[in-house]
């Protein structure tokens, strides 16, 4: 009896559009992964950069054989939604096109995006002349927010959060230098970011 109306109610979900993962109704899913979410300033871009042909579906895609609806050249996009661990794996991004939103499923290495225009320091930080450590620092700055005028090819992809990137700031003292900051404390946004943004 109980199989039976176990039976009933996971048809009727199919049939109401109700799609799985890992055995999670998607709807759920979603709650508990976190996403996705629209650009919200600090921890979602806003555009991403596609860097090698990207195929795009007209809805989420839910299994690896769902067929693409085409391909997009290398471009730069508007996002709609993704979800917060767009850094880490190869994330559903839901983006602008002139068909209307279409759904990607890129790879961190397939993408580039723009650095967020400051960052806080959280410490104390040496600033360097180039993307290098080697010859040591040429100033230190203390904790505070920073104008970021640059940054490394892919700044924001790692395996390892607590690894660093290379971000360019601007100083009114001694013009644009290089900071070495680990990734999980760069974010997006004006207001600068916060330890463990991404």
């Amino acid at each position: 009896m109980i199989r039976n109306s176990m039976l009933v109610i996971a048809t009727a979900m199919l049939i109401a559009g109700v799609s799985f993962t890992c055995g999670i109704p998607r709807v759920h899913a979603e709650a508990l992964l976190g996403g996705p979410y629209a650009p919200d300033g600090l921890r979602i871009p806003a555009e991403i950069e596609l860097l090698s042909d990207t195929p795009y579906y007209a809805s989420p895609p839910n299994r690896s054989d769902d067929k693409p609806e085409g391909v997009f050249a290398p471009q730069m996009v508007k996002v709609l939604k993704t979800e917060p661990s767009w850094s880490v794996s190869g994330t559903t991004w839901q983006i602008e096109t002139m068909f209307g939103p279409r759904w990607i499923i890129p790879k961190p290495w397939d993408i580039d995006i723009a650095p967020p225009e400051s960052v806080t320091l959280l410490e104390e930080t040496p600033l360097y002349e180039s993307q290098s450590e080697d010859g040591g620092s040429v100033a230190t700055l203390s904790p505070q927010a920073v104008q970021v005028v640059g940054a490394e090819k892919q700044w924001f992809y790692t395996n390892d959060p607590k690894s660093k990137a290379w971000i360019q700031i601007h100083t009114t003292w001694l013009g644009d230098l290089w900071a070495h900051i680990p990734i999980n404390r760069i974010g997006f946004g004006t207001e600068g970011a916060t330890e463990n943004t991404l």
